[in-house]
């Protein structure tokens, strides 16, 4: 397998600050919410380091019954790779949004590329550097050199042009879409998607249907979950260098839902919120920030939208729907876009 990689994103302490300040910001009204669970999957050091998001992240999907959302994606996907390559049999190179870990590369994206007979390249693009080499490690293991191997550690919601092998194919699974607002943050990202897929290729990607809080919310009600969460406050105590009282150790996890609508369709708003058990007073590179007893933090946060929703801001930008699978629940829908 040839392999080529890039890095276009610094994903070091410096950024990690950045997006960590402008995250604890929120009480003050000019910070950011959800944008701070792409650092949620962070790996350990060593054997002493209490960082360890990406390893309580895969034991939660894997023991807790009641997340379908990578068990019923998984299962979608693979029955029907073979509609997919037989649709888009001219398809060159495929670039993979967001390639997460070791698991779903084993179990969901191998057989599907090896289901894609024509494909010369595969790119893989995710800002966590780890992922990326598991998925180089992972493909270079199951594949020739006939297929070359192209990693991007870069956050997907920006991404410039790619050069391609030809037509593209862009994957799009999990739909984990954590921008601010709505449909502005998911009008970029699908434009960010085009641009990087070009004219003339497609999109398929899975959406998590699922608009019923109680279900929701249960899906994420699980110790794992809520350690995995709360482990950020690690690994922002690791890598920055903070004066003061801050405690890693003195929050808590809790699911938020938010019924919405947009032009009459129903979606629901999941947040994922750290809540702050005692007061603390610390600064970074001098400014100074406060946490009370009871603040809330939204770490990370979803959007689950409807298929009719997703077709409605498809078409905004320039793609049209040719073909959908819906799961056994009702609850993730696999759907295929040709990019106008």
């Amino acid at each position: 397998m040839q392999t080529t990689k890039i890095s276009h994103l610094d994903t070091t302490q410096e950024s990690l600050k950045e997006d960590a300040k402008m995250f604890l910001r929120q009480n003050n009204g000019s910070g950011q919410t959800g944008r701070m669970g792409k650092w949620s999957y962070s790996e350990r050091l060593s054997d002493d380091d209490a960082v360890c998001g990406g390893i309580l992240w895969d034991l939660f999907t894997a023991l807790h019954r009641d997340y379908y959302v990578t068990r019923n994606q998984r299962d979608l996907v693979l029955q029907n790779i073979n509609k997919l390559a037989h649709v888009f049999a001219d398809t060159k190179t495929i670039i993979d949004f967001g390639v997460g870990g070791g698991e779903v590369i084993t179990k969901q994206t191998v057989p599907l590329l090896k289901a894609f007979k024509n494909i010369s390249q595969y790119v893989a693009v995710d800002i966590n550097d780890a992922f990326l080499k598991t998925a180089q490690k992972i493909i270079g293991s199951n594949f020739d050199k006939k297929l070359k191997f192209l990693g991007i550690n870069e956050d997907f919601e920006a991404m410039s042009p790619i050069a391609k092998h030809g037509k593209a194919l862009g994957l799009f699974f999990g739909a984990s879409t954590n921008f601010e607002e709505f449909p502005e943050g998911m009008l970029d990202l699908l434009k960010s998607f085009k641009r990087a897929i070009g004219k003339g290729g497609n999109l398929v990607m899975t959406i998590d249907t699922n608009t019923d809080p109680k279900s929701v919310i249960q899906s994420y009600n699980h110790p794992l979950h809520a350690e995995q969460i709360a482990n950020l406050m690690h690994r922002i105590t690791r890598d920055i260098a903070i004066e003061g009282d801050f405690d890693p150790y003195a929050w808590h996890y809790e699911t938020d839902t938010k019924p919405m609508t947009y032009k009459g369709h129903d979606l629901l708003l999941t947040g994922h919120v750290l809540v702050a058990e005692k007061p603390m007073s610390f600064f970074i590179d001098g400014e100074h920030f406060t946490i009370k007893e009871g603040e809330r933090l939204v770490v990370d946060q979803s959007y689950k939208i409807s298929v009719d929703l997703m077709d409605v801001l498809c078409e905004m930008v320039g793609l049209t729907r040719v073909s959908r699978y819906d799961d056994s629940d009702n609850r993730m829908a696999l759907l295929a876009y040709n990019i106008n």
